[in-house]
C-alpha cells in the first residue's frame, strides 16, 4: 500500500477488503474499521446489523490514552402487557445440540450501532462517511456468492430467517433458504446505508427509519418507543 500500512482481520473476505480499500485511499485505522463494520451488515448478516450494538476500543497513534466507545443495545424503558407482545421461542439446530432462543418484536432492544458509528466517525475518522460506505453499498446492491459457512448458519437459525415474509424475502427469496454459491443480495439495505451516509444518525431517530421502528413496535408487539431512541447515548469509558 502506497499511503498506509496495516493488517485487517475480519469474519468475511469482503469485510477485510472493504477495510483495506479505505487504508489504500489514505484513511486511518478507524476509517477502515467503520468501512468494515458497514460491510458486516451485508456480508455477515447473521452476526451484525444496523439494528444491533457493539463496542470500540480506541487508541490514537502516538497516544497512551485508551477509550472505549460503548454503543451496545439497551433494554426498553417501558413495559407493555405480555398479551400485547410478540415474543416466542424457537430452536436453533446446531446438529449435535439444539438451543432455545426467543424472537419476535418483543425481543428488540434499543439499537446503538448507528449512533456509535457516527460518534466514532466524528472523533476518529479522516474520510467522509459517503466514501466509507461505498464497498458495503456496492456488495449489497450487486450481491455476492454465499459461502458454505454462511449457508450453514442460515440452516442453524432457519426458524428466524423464515419467521416473517419480510425476512424470508431476503434470505429465502425463492421459497427456500439460499445455498452455498448462490447470490445473496440486499438492495433495500444498500439504500438504507446510502441514506445513513446522507442523513446521519438522525435517520434512526426521527427520520424515516426511526419512525418506522416506532410504528412497527407499537403496532406489532414490541416495546420500543421514540423515547427509547431519543434518550440513547453512546457511553465513553
Amino acid at each position: 500500500m502506497s499511503k498506509s500500512k496495516g493488517v485487517v482481520a475480519a469474519g468475511h473476505e469482503l469485510t477485510a477488503r472493504a477495510a483495506a480499500e479505505r487504508l489504500q485511499d489514505g484513511g486511518n485505522a478507524f476509517d477502515a474499521c467503520v468501512a468494515g463494520l458497514f460491510m458486516t451488515f451485508v456480508a455477515e448478516a447473521v452476526f451484525a446489523s444496523p439494528g444491533g450494538g457493539g463496542f470500540l476500543m480506541a487508541r490514537r497513534e502516538g497516544s497512551d490514552a485508551v477509550s472505549l466507545f460503548d454503543f451496545f443495545a439497551e433494554t426498553p424503558r417501558k413495559r407493555r402487557p405480555s398479551r400485547e407482545i410478540d415474543f416466542y421461542p424457537i430452536h436453533a439446530d446446531f446438529g449435535p445440540a439444539k438451543q432455545e432462543f426467543h424472537i419476535g418484536l418483543g425481543s428488540s432492544a434499543t439499537p446503538g450501532v448507528v449512533p456509535g458509528i457516527f460518534a466514532m466517525h466524528e472523533e476518529l475518522c479522516r474520510l467522509p462517511m459517503k466514501r466509507l460506505v461505498e464497498p458495503a453499498v456496492r456488495a449489497a446492491r450487486s450481491g455476492f456468492p454465499l459461502s458454505a459457512f454462511q449457508a450453514y448458519l442460515f440452516t442453524v437459525i432457519a426458524p428466524i430467517l423464515n419467521a416473517t415474509a419480510a425476512v424470508a424475502k431476503i434470505f429465502a427469496p425463492v421459497g427456500a433458504l439460499l445455498k452455498a454459491g448462490e447470490t445473496f443480495a440486499n438492495p433495500d439495505l444498500a439504500e438504507t446505508i446510502e441514506w445513513l451516509a446522507e442523513d446521519g444518525a438522525r435517520l434512526f431517530l426521527d427520520g424515516d427509519i426511526g419512525q418506522a421502528i416506532v410504528r412497527q413496535q407499537h403496532d406489532c408487539g414490541g416495546y420500543l418507543t421514540h423515547d427509547d431512541l431519543s434518550v440513547y447515548r453512546v457511553a465513553r469509558r
